[in-house]
Order: C-alpha cells, then structure tokens, then sequence
C-alpha cells in the first residue's frame, strides 16, 4: 500500500470511528437524561447540534475517502475486485445509506425538540426516544460497516 492509500485509510476509519463515537454519545446521553431537565435542554441546544455537524462531516468524508480509496487502488495498485469484494463493499454501502436516514432522523428530532417548550416533558419524551433509538441504531450499523471494512482490508 502506497502512502496516499495509507493516509485514505486511516482518515476513512478514523470518519467512521468518529461518527460512530457521535452516534453512540448522543444515544448514550439521551438515555441518561432526564426530558424536561436544564441538563436536557442544555444537550439538545447545544450539544445535539454540533454531535449532529460531526456526523454528517463524517459521513461526507467516508463517502469522499472511501471512492478515492477504491479508485487509488484500481488504478494505481492494479487492484481487480473479488465477486466477495464487491458483495461485501455494497453490503457496506447499504449499511451506509440507512445510516444517512439515521442522521435525517436525528436532524428531525432535534427540531422538534426545539420546538418543545421547556415544560412540556410529555410532547419531549417521544421525539427523545426516536433520537435515542436512531443514535443507537446507527452507531451499531457504523460498527458492523467497520467490522466489514476489515475483512475488506484483508482481502
């Protein structure tokens, strides 16, 4: 592996690995805040936001290190894909694709719960567990996409 396929590599893991953290901090926090406290409102105003930011400059990067990646090593490497290659390879761009709905889910939500007044822990409570459910459910997505990808490397 050349030095410019190293750095793709390392820089497309670590954006998975990134996004994965994002997702399973907002999951993690959302479970164990209490809806309707300061500490709540303080997470979807300012933590939520940027976690969000995070996730998606992640997500942009995978796409931009993973294709450069891909065609570095067609080109460059003389590099001719398994039909296992490439089962495994769409198999991680399904995963990422129902992790892109993941983070429009998350973007949802925080807009509703912005839009909830701070008194109002019962109109909360259902968009909180639609964040926390989707957070979860993305880092766990991102984590088997990672666990494929070194079987990618390996290969």
């Amino acid at each position: 592996m050349d030095d410019l396929g190293a750095a793709l590599l390392w820089i497309h893991v670590l954006s998975g690995a990134v996004w994965i953290g994002a997702c399973a901090c907002v999951a993690i926090a959302g479970s164990a805040l209490a809806v309707g406290s300061a500490e709540f409102r303080d997470f979807v105003t300012r933590a939520l936001p940027g976690l969000n930011r995070v996730s998606a400059i992640s997500a942009v990067t995978l796409v931009f290190t993973g294709t450069a990646r891909l065609v570095a090593m067609m080109t460059t490497g003389g590099f001719t894909p398994s039909a296992a290659f490439i089962e495994v390879l769409l198999i991680k761009v399904a995963l990422f694709a129902a992790m892109m709905v993941g983070i429009a889910g998350s973007w949802r939500a925080e807009a509703a719960l912005k839009s909830v007044s701070a008194d109002s822990e019962e109109s909360a409570a259902a968009p909180m567990r639609r964040l926390i459910a989707v957070s979860g459910l993305t880092a766990l997505m991102g984590a088997t996409a990672m666990i494929l990808g070194l079987w990618l490397v390996g290969s």
